[in-house]
């Protein structure tokens, strides 16, 4: 056995799976409808899966035979330049691993979390029908922990009236039925004992239309914590396959603002907070930002965080976002391989600083496909705070 040969081999396959997911990533970063994308997943999968015991077979234990003597001069050479790309790949999943290990918190933000064991909380697993319901209830699922992330985050644009301002993070719920409703009301109790002074909502908010009926018993909890500022909302892309109306109707009746392609301009102690909202590119978006007062704070929320680019050329200071959910699956040390952006696992899931833009990714509550391993659900309570609060607290 030529144990060199089958570590090249295994390198191959490995870059292989990278380039793949790749492509995968960024046509599933694209404008395209559901049947599309589950075709292009189907077409990964089979490749995928196919390259595995092609490799394996075909090149090292029979025809090439290059785990059993055989030689590489053997190998036609178009053969030879798809494993040169795939060496590449490999490059690239090194270069992923490795932000994945040493990405640091960025620069003014603190983190702290816990864990709600929903299932132990309810008594019973939150286990609901339809066709997923097998892949809801697999072993080890995290589907039903969800994480109560608390950021406080140091704005350098932030106005004195705005510190301690504290909002409420929620992003894709894809209420289907496999994830049961209590699991959402659990998570959203939780939301409405922060008693944050504004709520935001960042998109996805269903993917079966007669679960609208779970929109109140669940977003409904918070604007009746009377927050200072209200809910905002906007929708996503799983949304764009439906009519939205009735989905704007049912949050306009549960309390919540549609804030989607729009400015608005807030103010507290005599300062001003521009927030929008971006769906871009699947519904209503971009916002006019020249409606907004040039010294103002500028938040934005978007589904996708692939629209940073836009945002730091409209000079937002913070952008909250969803639509990634982590990776929904992130491996041990590896960390998440599929994420629908056109750049792919960058923005996964958590804190970003690009530039001047900080940016919050949201892991969401669930998925279309109900599992999470290493990447659990989300809530997000963030305090903001300006520079002289930091400045006199380590003073």
């Amino acid at each position: 056995m030529n144990w060199l040969n089958a570590a090249l081999l295994f390198a191959i396959y490995a870059g292989h799976c990278e380039l793949m997911a790749w492509w995968c990533n960024r046509t599933h970063g694209l404008t395209l409808r559901h049947r599309t994308t589950t075709k292009i997943r189907a077409v990964h999968d089979l490749i995928v899966l196919g390259a595995a015991p092609g490799l394996l077979f075909g090149f090292g234990l029979f025809g090439y035979r290059l785990m059993r003597g055989g030689e590489w001069a053997a190998v036609p050479w178009g053969w030879k330049a798809y494993f040169g790309l795939c060496g590449v790949g490999v490059v690239s999943l090194l270069l992923c691993i490795a932000r994945h290990l040493f990405r640091p918190l960025p620069a003014g933000a603190k983190r702290s979390s816990r864990r709600i064991d929903v299932t132990a909380d309810l008594g019973f697993k939150p286990i609901g029908a339809g066709k997923r319901r097998a892949q809801a209830a697999l072993p080890g699922n995290a589907q039903y922990t969800i994480e109560a992330v608390e950021l406080e985050l140091t704005l350098p644009a932030l106005p004195p009236g705005w510190d301690g301002v504290t909002i409420g993070h929620v992003s894709d719920t894809h209420f289907q039925g496999e994830v049961a409703l209590p699991f959402f009301e659990r998570a959203f109790e939780e939301m409405a004992a922060w008693n944050c002074d504004l709520y935001v909502f960042t998109g996805d908010l269903l993917d079966r239309p007669r679960r609208i009926d779970w929109v109140e018993p669940t977003f409904g909890l918070l604007p009746k914590t009377n927050p200072e500022f209200g809910c905002r909302f906007i929708l996503g892309n799983h949304d764009w396959h439906y009519r939205v109306a009735p989905l704007r109707a049912a949050m306009a009746a549960a309390g919540w603002e549609d804030l989607s392609g729009r400015v608005e301009t807030l103010r507290r102690g005599g300062d001003s907070l521009a927030i929008a909202g971006d769906e871009s590119p699947w519904l209503n978006g971009p916002p006019d930002w020249s409606a907004a007062p040039p010294e103002a704070f500028r938040l934005l929320l978007a589904h996708t965080p692939d629209l940073f680019r836009r945002a730091k050329a409209n000079a937002v200071d913070l952008m909250l976002a969803g639509h990634n959910h982590g990776g929904q699956i992130a491996f041990p040390l590896i960390g998440p391989i599929y994420a629908p952006s056109k750049h792919g696992v960058r923005h996964a899931g958590g804190t970003y600083r690009e530039g001047s833009l900080l940016m919050h990714v949201s892991r969401g509550l669930s998925g279309k496909t109900p599992v999470r391993y290493g990447a659990m659900p989300e809530i997000t309570r963030i305090t903001l705070r300006n520079d002289s609060r930091a400045l006199e607290e380590d003073g």
